[in-house]
């Protein structure tokens, strides 16, 4: 199982406050578990401060392509240089385009 990357392609949201979430890496509708009791960060499990919450998680987090997009899409906004941006950023065009229809 691949590690879900907060804010990417996971999101932790007050019960029903969001109807849906869309992965930051691939744009495909996340699945959602509604009413989870447990930890919602680390500062929360740090504390042992359970709370309910809804979880959303892309249906491809455990994709090794996803996990690559992910990568990819943290080096984009890393990196000082437009010009190596710019040439990931083609990688990970042609990565999406290659496993999801466009």
């Amino acid at each position: 199982m691949k590690l879900r990357t907060k804010g990417y392609d996971f999101f932790i949201t007050k019960p029903n406050a969001n109807e849906t979430f869309d992965c930051n890496v691939c744009s495909t509708e996340c699945d959602v578990k509604r009413n989870v009791d447990g930890f919602s960060g680390f500062i929360a499990a740090m504390a042992r401060l359970s709370e309910i919450h809804d979880e959303f998680t892309c249906p491809n987090v455990n994709q090794e392509w996803h996990e690559q997009a992910v990568r990819l899409l943290m080096e984009i906004e890393k990196t000082p240089s437009k010009r190596i941006a710019a040439l990931l950023k083609l990688d990970l065009e042609e990565l999406l385009e290659e496993h999801l229809a466009l």
